[in-house]
């Protein structure tokens, strides 16, 4: 329990200052940099008074009558928990409509909300467009050490919340790796950076 609270609030500050790749990876919470404080402002209460109430379980305090003192782990987690959950909806509001601003890092502040994405990507498809207009980049990674592992080319999605790549198909003998990612990019995306990018150097 401990570490999943150090998981979630470790990262804040560097997501609030705008890096994205900070935002952790929680099972099956969906998690976005632009929804991160919401995201807190349940998870912290709801996770650590589950932690207490855990605690006070372990030690057999639930069901001790040698005083109030001995049961105040579980009152406490019981409350934490009770004033953590409603928040859950303001994580999914915040998320789904990029309100309020207050709530969201400033460099998210611009972004459109998860039900605004979807209705852009949806009339992007009906005028016969890719549904993103994210910038994709065509990385040719080769390893420092030749050794290391074999160079491969991949086509990467650059913005910190799409999760989209693709790698060339190898059963396509004849048509260039770097032709091959560029026409899958452009199934996603009208935005392909030119050029190949090295990221090993």
């Amino acid at each position: 329990m401990s570490w999943l609270l150090y998981t979630g609030l470790r990262p804040a500050v560097a997501i609030w200052r705008g890096d994205a790749t900070k935002v952790p990876f929680l099972g099956g919470i969906s998690v976005n940099a632009r929804s991160y404080l919401a995201f807190l402002l349940w998870f912290v209460p709801v996770f650590g008074g589950m932690g207490l109430v855990g605690i006070a379980v372990v030690v057999g305090t639930l069901t001790s009558s040698t005083g109030p003192t001995t049961v105040t782990p579980a009152y406490v987690g019981s409350a934490l928990i009770f004033v953590g959950a409603p928040l859950i909806a303001l994580h999914w509001f915040v998320s789904a409509f990029a309100r309020p601003k207050a709530l969201i890092p400033p460099p998210y502040r611009a972004q459109r909300g998860s039900i605004a994405e979807a209705r852009e990507r949806r009339r992007r498809r009906r005028v016969g467009r890719p549904p993103t207009d994210h910038l994709v980049e065509i990385l040719d990674v080769r390893p420092l050490n030749a050794e290391d592992f074999e160079p491969y080319m991949i086509a990467m999605c650059s913005e910190p919340e799409c999760d989209w790549f693709e790698f060339a198909d190898a059963k396509l003998i004849g048509l260039p790796e770097e032709e091959q990612l560029r026409s899958k990019a452009a199934e996603h995306s009208t935005a392909i950076a030119p050029g190949l990018h090295r990221p090993l150097g």
